[in-house]
């Protein structure tokens, strides 16, 4: 296990069993550029740039990382700030000598590379209501000999309960009740336009397993009949700089390094 990235040199490759393995965890982009990229005048270099370096580093028959590569297919409930502009990473840093590289850090299953053999195992369990609830889940079994092709096996299977949307009319809440009372996970139910206290509270009492009663159509989403979706810190600050005309990348990544100062300090011990 490696809390912080490492370089070969360092410990960021090891050894077990006669097995090889470089072991590159998420780090933040103020981070990786102080560490990869020392001299002052290359500090302009982009975070994509800095992670190529290191994989070509750490270069090994086994590589296990935390990031994201570009073009990926989100599962929806990642931190979208790291997966596009500054926190992407081309397909094309994934060093052509490795025989396998294990992705973490997206919740969709998928194969993003295929030279090398590339794979995001994604999450075992919904983690949230927005990650779509027919997503394939699962394990994979990779098998990768002395020589030959890796052979990987999506073993699929679902861990954990299943989350559920519904989006209803109030005039249909008392009809589906029998269908939400039996559904064996977690609920959330959407009402269309305006629902009162009383009967919200209704449903949280008849629903021991409904997590959230929200309205779409209210004031409370701007009467367009969509609901806004939560947002992060950094997408939320996004939005607020684009609402004032001001799109400017440079205060949006200063804004995401000063929060994640404030995480890592938060994390470190004593804190």
């Amino acid at each position: 296990v490696r809390g912080r990235p490492l370089f070969r040199e360092e410990g960021g490759v090891v050894e077990v069993g006669g097995l090889r393995a470089a072991l590159l965890p998420f780090v933040s982009e103020r981070i990786l550029v102080k560490k990869v990229l020392q001299e002052a005048e290359e500090r302009h270099r982009t975070y994509a740039e800095a992670m190529r370096r290191i994989l070509a580093n750490l270069e090994s028959p086994l590589m296990l990382g935390h990031f994201a590569l570009e073009g990926v297919r989100p599962g929806a409930g990642e931190f979208v700030f790291h997966l596009t502009g500054s926190y992407a990473v081309p397909p094309s840093a994934l060093p052509l000598g490795a025989r396998y590289v294990a992705l973490g850090h997206i919740h969709r299953q998928q194969q993003v590379s295929e030279a090398p053999v590339a794979w995001y195992a994604g999450s075992l369990i919904q983690l949230d209501f927005g990650e779509g609830e027919e997503a394939e889940r699962g394990a994979l079994l990779v098998e990768v000999p002395d020589r030959g092709p890796v052979r990987v096996h999506p073993i699929r299977e679902r861990w954990g309960k299943p989350l559920k949307t519904l989006h209803l009319k109030p005039e249909e809440l008392d009809g589906r009740l029998p269908e939400l009372e039996r559904f064996p996970g977690y609920l959330r139910v959407v009402v269309e336009g305006r629902l009162s206290p009383a009967v919200k509270e209704r449903l949280f009492q008849e629903l021991p397993h409904l997590l959230a009663v929200e309205t779409a159509g209210g004031p409370e989403d701007g009467g367009d009949g969509t609901l806004a979706p939560e947002l992060g810190l950094v997408e939320a600050y996004d939005r607020y700089l684009k609402e004032r005309g001001r799109e400017e990348e440079g205060l949006l990544e200063r804004f995401n390094q000063v929060l994640k100062e404030v995480e890592l300090e938060a994390l470190a011990p004593g804190a």
